[in-house]
Formats: structure tokens, sequence, C-alpha cells
């Protein structure tokens, strides 16, 4: 029998977008994030990210988010390639996840709407 693992991590973020122009976005946020699963915790994050408008309809955004619990860190780090379609966004690109002493790499896709 294989043992069932499995990751949920739920955060939530105030942001702050600091720069905000046509073209350019950036910004930085505190907030909190749960570690589902075996590890079960929550613990205080921050985050900053950035996003570039290329052209129309086409954005690259990059952000990096770390969260500290008891003594170890969570980092995440994505970098992500935008389609944006009136209020709807694909999304596909690269996702990093350390997890403590654990890494994981990624290929990210993902569709968001925005209201």
């Amino acid at each position: 029998h294989f043992n069932n693992n499995s990751l949920g991590i739920y955060q939530g973020l105030a942001k702050y977008h600091r720069i905000r122009t046509e073209r350019f976005n950036a910004w930085w946020g505190l907030g909190a994030t749960h570690v589902d699963g075996e590890v079960n915790e929550t613990g205080f994050t921050y985050g900053l990210g950035a996003v570039v408008f290329l052209f129309k309809p086409i954005s690259i955004d990059a952000d990096f988010m770390q969260t500290f619990i008891n003594d170890e860190t969570v980092d995440q780090f994505s970098a992500l390639l935008n389609y944006h379609i009136k209020r709807y966004k694909v999304s596909g690109g690269y996702e990093h996840l350390k997890l403590g002493s654990v890494d994981f790499s990624m290929l990210s896709i993902g569709i968001s709407v925005s209201f």
C-alpha cells in the first residue's frame, strides 16, 4: 500500500501597490499562510511582486512570498506569462516551492477572473 500524502497551502495577504503605471506594477504585502496536511501550521507571511505589461494583451509577472512557521520557512516563487481577455487572464509559467529542506519545481497553468 502506498501512503497518501497531501499538501494544501492557503494564503491571505493585504497588498500595497507601491508603483502602479500603465506598463508596470510593483507591490508588497503582509499576511498569513496556513500549510495543511502533515504540517498543519499557520505562520506570518510577507510577499513582493511585480507585473510588466509588454503589449496588449500580454504581461509577465513574478512574485516571491516567504512564510515563517516555527523555526522553518516556506518560500514560494513564481514567474508567469499572462494573456488577458477582458476580465479573464490565462497564465502559464514556472513555480518553485521550498518547505523547510524540501524543494518542488513545477510548471503552472491557470485561469483567473477579475471582479
